[in-house]
C-alpha cells in the first residue's frame, strides 16, 4: 500500500508539473530565476520562521483544556512531520507529529490525532473566512470569482462542502461520542471483532482531543491565532513575488496564495512539487503576470520551503534520536500512555 501511495504522488506530481510547464519556455524561466531580486528572500524566510513559532503556540491552545505538550515538543514535532510529508507521501507527517509528541511528551496518540484534525479544521476555517472576505470586499478579485468560466466558483464551493461535511463528521464525533463509536466498531465488525475494538476505542480517544470545542473562547481565541499565522504565510508568499517583479497588491498576492494553499492540499504529492506550481502559474495567470516569471516564483518558493523545512525537521530528528523505521512503521499506531 505504501509503495501504491508513492506512485501514485510521483504520478500526481509529475502530471502537475508537465502541465505547469506546457507552453512555457526553460529558457524563459532560466532568464528570470537570473534577474531575480532575492534581497527579499531573507525576511521572507523570517516570516516562515514565525509562521512556525505561531504554528507551535496555536497547537498548545488545540490540546486545552487538560495536560499541553512542551513547546519544544510541539515545535520539534511539526517540524519533524512537514519534513516526512516533503519526502514521503500520503500525509505520512502526522503520523510522524503524533508518534515524536507522544515520545516526547507522553501523549495519548489517539487524542493527538484528534487535535491535528482540528487544527487542520481551523486552518480551512480560516482560508476560507479570508477568500470569501476577499471576493465580497475587493473588486478585481470579486470580478474573477464570479467571471470567470464558473470552474473557480465550482471548486470554492466543492471546497467549502467539503470542509462543512469534515466538520459536521468532528461534531458528532464530539457530541455523540457514545453513538459514533457504536457504528464505527460496527462498521470495522465486517473485519474482525479485535478491529471493532479498536476502532471503538480509537473513536473516543479521537474524541478527546476535540475538547476544545467545549470552550467557545478558547476556540476563538485558536481562530484568531490561525488568521495571524497564515498571514504571516502569506507574507512570506508577497515578499517572495516581489523577488520576481511580481507587483501584485497585498490583497491580490494573498488570494493567490490560498488558492495555492488549498490547490497543493486537495491532490497531495510529496512536498508540493507539481501542484505548487500549477496552482501558482494558474492563480497569476488572472493578473496577467507572465508564465516564466509565475513559474520562477513557484519554484523558488517551493524550493526554499522544502529546502529550509526539511532540513529543520531533519535537525530535530536527529536531537530526538528517532528512527524512520519507528516513526513510521508499527509502533505509530499505539497509544503512548
Amino acid at each position: 500500500m505504501k509503495k501504491l501511495n508513492l506512485f501514485l504522488s510521483i504520478v500526481i506530481g509529475g502530471v502537475f508539473l508537465y502541465f505547469a510547464f506546457r507552453g512555457v519556455s526553460l529558457s524563459d524561466v532560466w532568464s528570470a530565476l537570473k534577474k531575480a531580486n532575492y534581497f527579499y528572500i531573507l525576511p521572507a524566510m523570517g516570516a516562515l520562521a514565525a509562521y512556525i513559532a505561531v504554528r507551535a503556540y496555536r497547537w498548545g491552545l488545540i490540546f486545552r483544556p487538560g495536560a499541553i505538550p512542551s513547546y519544544r515538543g510541539r515545535l520539534s514535532s511539526i517540524l519533524i512531520g512537514i519534513m516526512v510529508n516533503n519526502i514521503f507521501p500520503a500525509k505520512l507527517g502526522e503520523v510522524a507529529r503524533a508518534f515524536i509528541i507522544g515520545k516526547s511528551d507522553r501523549v495519548n496518540v489517539s487524542r493527538t490525532f484528534g487535535t491535528i484534525i482540528l487544527e487542520r479544521v481551523f486552518d480551512f476555517l480560516a482560508l476560507l473566512f479570508f477568500l470569501v472576505l476577499i471576493a465580497l470586499a475587493s473588486p478585481v478579485e470579486r470580478h474573477i470569482v464570479f467571471s470567470s468560466s464558473g470552474l473557480l466558483l465550482a471548486g470554492f464551493i466543492a471546497t467549502a462542502a467539503g470542509f462543512l461535511g469534515i466538520l459536521f463528521a468532528l461534531l458528532a464525533i464530539k457530541f455523540w461520542t457514545a453513538k459514533a463509536s457504536f457504528f464505527a466498531g460496527k462498521a470495522a465488525g465486517v473485519f474482525s471483532k479485535k478491529a471493532a475494538v479498536s476502532v471503538s476505542g480509537f473513536v473516543h480517544s479521537f474524541a478527546d482531543g476535540l475538547r476544545p470545542l467545549n470552550d467557545p473562547l478558547n476556540a476563538a481565541k485558536i481562530f484568531l491565532v490561525s488568521l495571524g499565522q497564515w498571514c504571516l504565510s502569506g507574507l512570506m508568499t508577497y515578499l517572495i513575488m516581489l523577488s520576481f517583479g511580481i507587483t501584485l497588491s497585498p490583497v491580490s498576492s494573498f488570494f493567490v496564495f490560498i488558492i495555492v494553499t488549498l490547490g497543493v492540499v486537495i491532490p497531495p504529492s510529496p512536498g508540493g512539487v507539481g501542484t505548487t506550481q500549477f496552482f501558482a502559474k494558474f492563480g497569476l495567470s488572472w493578473y496577467n503576470v507572465n508564465q516564466a516569471d509565475a513559474l520562477s516564483f513557484a519554484l523558488v518558493s517551493n524550493f526554499l520551503v522544502l529546502a529550509v523545512l526539511t532540513l529543520a525537521g531533519w535537525y530535530f530528528l536527529v536531537r530526538e534520536s528517532v528512527k524512520f523505521a519507528d516513526m513510521l512503521g508499527s509502533r505509530a499506531d499505539k497509544d503512548s500512555s
